[in-house]
């Protein structure tokens, strides 16, 4: 055993380990803890972060909400404005044409009155004439000159 490379080999690496263990396990501890240290440092930083976004994301989401309060409460005044906008265009509507339909009606009767007027004097013309002819048939000349004198004189009175 002990002419064994093997066994010879064994003893130094113990060796080599008990000789370097204690430097080696105080640097590679440090190094560790270093380590460890800037894990933590970055975890912390980390952590920091996503409270600041939970943060804005909270408050993005409480700013939704609040705009689609709003939306909500616009459309619903929208609807009713638009609503009232058409009752009230109805209402106008139905004015203007009473309006209209008053205008006509006024026009009706207005026509109706100058057509009958049109009527009574050419029945007043025509009577008129007829009379005239009827006068002339009946009555001679110097008694139409006469007649017409006295009709003259009334019409002049009154």
């Amino acid at each position: 055993m002990i002419q064994d490379p093997n066994f010879w080999f064994l003893i130094a690496f113990f060796l080599f380990i008990a000789g370097a263990g204690k430097p080696g396990y105080h640097w590679i501890t440090t190094a560790l803890d270093a380590r460890a240290k800037r894990i933590e440092v970055n975890l912390q930083k980390a952590l920091q972060e996503k409270e600041k976004a939970q943060d804005i994301l909270t408050k993005a989401q409480k700013k939704h909400s609040q705009l689609e309060q709003q939306m909500a409460t616009l459309e619903v005044q929208g609807h009713k404005e638009v609503e009232k906008i058409k009752q009230d265009s109805k209402d106008e509507l139905k004015h203007f044409y009473k309006v209209e339909d008053d205008i006509f009606q006024d026009y009706i009767v207005i026509q109706t009155h100058e057509a009958k007027k049109g009527v009574y004097y050419a029945a007043v013309d025509e009577a008129l004439k007829e009379t005239e002819k009827q006068l002339k048939a009946e009555i001679g000349p110097e008694d139409q000159e006469l007649l017409v004198d006295k009709t003259l004189k009334k019409l002049t009175l009154s």
